[in-house]
């Protein structure tokens, strides 16, 4: 460029800036270029502006099939929904390939978010990590219910003091992990999913009530059917009603249990409405203290469907580990009290029966809460 001689006029930034173009010197071609001005000056800025953003997109798609390589094992950038069901297929149940695939994903947004790519494929990796993962809450999209992660363990089941319904107190171990509602199912959840309310008094944020069992069981089935065909749920993982050891073992603490008499507390008042002071009727769920898991409404509001048949005499030949009295009968088994129940039922160890053939409860005392659990067949 020193043989073009000094001086800046614009035939000599063009001529200089083309030998920079022609060395590879982007920058610098780009500066000269600038300096002549003109229309074949402007016409080469944008040439070279055109270039380099090819070359960073480019760039960004390479950077796009490292990143599928990590975290979905296939550097194939096929269609949207292939490359969802590879992440979550190497990704669920692995804790630490999750947060890997976290990480991954957060430095190409760093990096490459502006471009093409980032924009088109970033949102795609985002959408595969929005399912249930193993330690961590969950909400269900589009519906808002908030689930809780609870660990397995072993409890002592029952009590010795009471009815013969809830002897002998016998070791149950909650061998699979699941996920509990942080709350009863909400009238607004209920209608969002099924298109109907059935409860008395219609209030969004109250409890959903007067439905039979056979209604809060299809109503989980149409749960998990939806959630199943977004490609949302763990395999072999359901929404269900809870069986009666997974719900008390939740409504006592799980794995952080404190060994209170009520479900959260050693007063009533503090986590339940009951007869003393639920003024006639069922509340917005949440209301009162959540227990060790941060559920809430474990004791007291409405009673709560499980999925178990009731018998009376089951815990005296209850399996030891994740039982479920399968054998049909005449009831199923409801926990946790109600709004219009005395203080004696808010216990989380009592157990309490309505007919299984009723299609509708005739109060606004019965409602259920959902379960994300392990797939079990039940008629």
């Amino acid at each position: 460029m020193r043989r073009l001689g000094e001086g800046d006029t614009p035939e000599l930034c063009l001529q200089r800036g083309l030998l920079a173009l022609e060395a590879g010197r982007l920058d610098v071609a780009r500066r000269l270029f600038e300096k002549a001005g003109g229309p074949l000056g402007e016409a080469l800025v944008g040439a070279i502006d055109a270039r380099k953003a090819a070359a960073r997109e480019q760039a960004a798609e390479d950077a796009l099939v490292e990143l599928l390589r990590q975290i979905s094992g296939s550097t194939r950038l096929e269609d949207r929904d292939t490359v969802i069901a590879a992440i979550r297929k190497r990704c669920e149940g692995d804790p630490k390939r999750v947060e890997a695939t976290r990480k991954a994903l957060a430095e190409f947004e760093r990096n490459w978010g502006e471009s093409k790519a980032g924009r088109q494929q970033a949102s795609i990796v985002q959408t595969a990590l929005m399912f249930p993962l193993p330690g961590e809450p969950w909400t269900v999209p589009q519906v808002g219910i908030e689930l809780v992660w609870v660990a397995p363990g072993t409890f002592q089941m029952g009590s010795d003091t009471g009815g013969r319904e809830i002897k002998p107190v016998h070791t149950v171990q909650i061998a699979r992990a699941f996920w509990m509602a942080k709350y009863e199912l909400t009238q607004a959840e209920f209608q969002t999913v099924t298109g109907r309310n059935p409860s008395g008094l219609k209030l969004a944020r109250h409890p959903v009530s007067s439905l039979s069992w056979r209604e809060a069981a299809a109503f989980c089935a149409t749960l998990t059917e939806r959630e199943r065909d977004a490609g949302r749920l763990p395999t072999d993982y359901e929404f269900r009603l809870p069986t009666e050891a997974e719900w008390e073992y939740a409504a006592r603490g799980g794995a952080e249990t404190q060994g209170y008499e009520y479900s959260g507390s050693r007063n009533p008042g503090e986590v339940a409405w009951y007869r003393d002071n639920s003024n006639h009727g069922p509340h917005p769920v949440g209301e009162k203290k959540a227990n060790e898991l941060g559920l809430h409404d474990m004791s007291g509001n409405v009673w709560e469907w499980c999925l178990d048949w009731y018998d009376e005499k089951f815990y005296s030949r209850s399996p030891r580990i994740d039982p479920l009295n399968a054998q049909q009968a005449v009831c199923h088994a409801s926990r946790g009290g109600s709004w219009d129940a005395s203080v004696q039922y808010m216990n989380p160890v009592g157990r309490y029966w309505m007919r299984a053939e009723a299609e509708a409860v005739g109060g606004n005392n019965y409602g259920f809460r959902v379960c994300l659990g392990p797939r079990i067949e039940i008629k």
